[in-house]
């Protein structure tokens, strides 16, 4: 896929390519494209309800209302993904990105993990 970028030194556009234009593509290649998104999207999904049922069920176990139990995964998750297109966009545009989208995934991810993680068994 084309982009136009700033160019550093003088300040004009210049075309970068990380893929091969559309029509250099073969049908396999097309084909693999589009199984791959297709599967990470069903996968996504799947995973997205799964860890929705369990952060909620936590939220209700915990005393939280119905509005807030269904709200806090969805601002767990929505955090993850957020922090995750702004870093790949700093990555599309040459950067590692700073420290705040980072941070924001580093703890988004934490506390999904927990709250999908079991807690041991008590006796």
């Amino acid at each position: 896929m084309a982009r136009t970028t700033p160019a550093k030194s003088t300040g004009r556009s210049q075309t970068m390519s990380s893929e091969p234009t559309t029509s250099a593509r073969s049908p396999i290649e097309v084909w693999i494209r589009r199984t791959t998104t297709t599967s990470v999207l069903i996968l996504a999904a799947i995973a997205a309800v799964v860890s929705f049922r369990h952060m909620h069920h936590l939220a209700l176990t915990h005393g939280e209302g119905s509005l807030a139990a269904a709200l806090i995964p969805l601002a767990v998750d929505g955090t993850i993904v957020a922090a995750s297109m702004s870093l790949l966009l700093a990555n599309r545009n040459g950067s590692r990105g700073g420290p705040l989208p980072w941070t924001m995934l580093l703890v988004s991810s934490f506390a999904s993990l927990g709250a999908n993680t079991p807690p041991p068994n008590q006796p």
